[in-house]
């Protein structure tokens, strides 16, 4: 499993200001992103800050969710795994509704399902990670569906809700996962195959589109037949969590793990991570959009957020929002800034 390497800070900052490209995806308005185009019209282009009053503190692994309405925010890496849950009417005032009785965690799964908010497995501290699941109709009465999911202990895994259930796919324990598995309630698990045809990963996006299950990316194998690890950008669908195809092997953008994936505007959307940042790893600010996960296009190279990974995205009131992260272009931290892109 991959962790966060502090990168040399001298200069980079500087470098980011300066405005160096250090993304594979052209900027807007050149030939290579199909002619001279106003970045202003082009969904996910521009980005805008919110003026957040109250806002939660810095992190990372965090679930982000739209409940009733509501930006919400759970737990995640500030200091260390963190328990608490925020909720916003509007990206910029923020309410702490107060402490969970899950475990402190970070690296977890988080749906909206049957008007509850879920939480489900993560790692809890150390090298510990955790399966059980739990669920809350208003972000503060909690209940546990189970300690002990059929599912093994994970961290970096993802979920989705998809055809009446929830589901889980992939993610780290003890090694990269591929198993796939569903409930209809958050208490009984059904497995839908123990090995999807994608290698096994963590650190990888899942979305709901176009009536079936999509899985981005991540870090595993890029090549099952030999053992090293690295960074994937392949993309895999499925009607039915047991069945897969393979959209692209590779899709153009990087190699990356620990970015954020979310629908908005009809399509798939891909925003930061860690992959290859012009050549060396690093922290990605880029922003792609595919309407069938085959074919992807920039929105742009760079957004005006700073590079990150472990960032949450949602879409909420027909903008796409990019909340937290972490960054190394600031020393490698933590952010708890909130950005968001729309017509």
């Amino acid at each position: 499993m991959p962790t966060r390497t502090t990168l040399c800070a001298a200069g980079a900052l500087l470098a980011l200001l300066a405005g160096c490209a250090h993304n594979a995806a052209p900027p807007v308005g050149t030939p290579e992103a199909g002619g001279s185009v106003p970045a202003a019209s082009v969904p996910g282009a521009v980005w805008t800050r919110a003026l957040t009053r109250v806002t939660w503190p810095n992190r990372d692994g965090h679930t982000a969710a739209v409940f009733r309405d509501r930006l919400w925010v759970l737990g995640g890496w500030g200091t260390g795994p963190l328990n608490d849950v925020w909720t916003s009417p509007d990206g910029i005032d923020w309410q702490n509704v107060g402490e969970a009785p899950w475990a402190a965690r970070k690296a977890h799964a988080g749906v909206v399902f049957e008007d509850r908010l879920w939480v489900l497995g993560g790692g809890t501290g150390g090298t510990e990670q955790a399966h059980d699941v739990w669920s809350s109709p208003d972000g503060v009465t909690w209940t546990q569906a189970t300690a002990a999911a059929a599912w093994s202990p994970r961290l970096n895994h993802a979920a989705a809700v998809f055809d009446g259930r929830i589901w889980v796919l992939g993610g780290w324990g003890g090694g990269n996962l591929n198993d796939v598995w569903s409930s209809p309630d958050g208490a009984t698990w059904t497995r839908a195959t123990a090995a999807a045809p994608w290698s096994g990963r963590n650190g990888h996006s899942v979305v709901v589109h176009a009536g079936r299950l999509w899985v981005l990316g991540g870090w595993g194998r890029p090549d099952p037949a030999k053992p090293e690890e690295g960074n994937l950008n392949d993309v895999w669908s499925s009607s039915d969590g047991v069945h897969w195809e393979q959209a692209t092997a590779h899709a153009p953008w990087a190699p990356r793990n620990h970015q954020s994936a979310a629908v908005w505007d009809g399509k798939i959307w891909m925003t930061g991570g860690w992959g290859l940042n012009g050549t060396r790893e690093g922290n990605l600010n880029d922003v792609w959009w595919s309407a069938d996960g085959i074919t992807w296009r920039p929105a742009t190279g760079q957004a005006q957020w700073l590079p990150r990974n472990g960032h949450a995205s949602v879409a909420f009131r027909d903008r796409l929002w990019v909340l937290g992260g972490w960054s190394h272009f600031i020393g490698g931290t933590s952010v708890n800034d909130l950005w968001s892109t729309g017509q």
